[in-house]
């Protein structure tokens, strides 16, 4: 989806959302390449702490990206259509982030339920040292414990991030509430503006309509009166 052209800022833009997306791209391919090998495996440990990694950067881009898209929008470069569609492209890339997080922890669960199990099945063992040896050489304590920690701090992460979409989508609905309550008293005022003037109008269309009677009234009796005048003068002319 190509983004529009705003200026060499928003091409920055581009770039940061860009370089992200190659490296949830490039995180799929750690993901499917880890998937094939064995879980008890050291090549499956390394790769699975590469995308722990990689994971916590993207997250990091992503909050970079936001920032740097709010900046944007304050400064006047973006359209508000425009801010959306890049906010939806964000939280489109967040939801492809967390899927993968689920899918890396998910695996990490596995395993240490897997530890579980063998560490449980080792006091039944008829070789309990080579057993404990052996769970112990593939995930160590202390590693089974930083994962652990890991996952707490992307859980928390996450849920702080959802309470952020939570509390900005119910700002949105707020202005679009409080926009329509403006809206409605604007309506309500032109709706009374239309009324005064609508008895403003009827009362002038009444006054002129006097007026214009009584100009015509006027007009009779000056006629009236003109030939009175007349009749005065013509009665007191003395007749030879």
């Amino acid at each position: 989806m190509a983004l529009v052209d705003l200026g060499n800022d928003a091409n920055a833009w581009e770039k940061e959302f860009s370089s992200a997306e190659k490296l949830h791209f490039s995180l799929l391919g750690i993901l499917n390449e880890r998937d094939h090998l064995p879980k008890n495996s050291q090549a499956h440990a390394r790769l699975s702490f590469q995308l722990r990694n990689s994971l916590s950067q993207l997250y990091s881009e992503i909050q970079s990206l936001k920032g740097h898209l709010e900046r944007l929008s304050q400064n006047k470069q973006l359209t508000a259509r425009e801010k959306e569609r890049r906010g939806l492209l964000l939280e489109d890339l967040l939801s492809k982030h967390k899927q993968l997080l689920n899918s890396v922890n998910s695996s990490v669960l596995d395993k240490s339920q897997s530890l579980s199990k063998l560490s449980s099945g080792t006091t039944a063992s008829s070789n309990p040292a080579s057993s404990s040896t052996m769970t112990s050489e593939h995930i160590p304590h202390r590693e089974l414990k930083q994962i652990q920690v890991q996952i707490m701090a992307d859980q928390d992460r996450g849920l702080d991030e959802l309470s952020r979409i939570i509390g900005r989508q119910r700002q949105i609905a707020q202005t679009i509430g409080d926009e329509v309550e403006s809206q409605n008293d604007l309506i309500e005022n032109i709706a009374d503006n239309v009324d005064r003037t609508r008895d403003r109008m009827a009362q002038q269309t009444s006054t002129i309509t006097v007026v214009d009677r009584k100009d015509r009234t006027f007009g009779y009796w000056m006629i009236i009166l003109l030939l009175f005048v007349a009749i005065v003068v013509v009665a007191s002319i003395p007749k030879h």
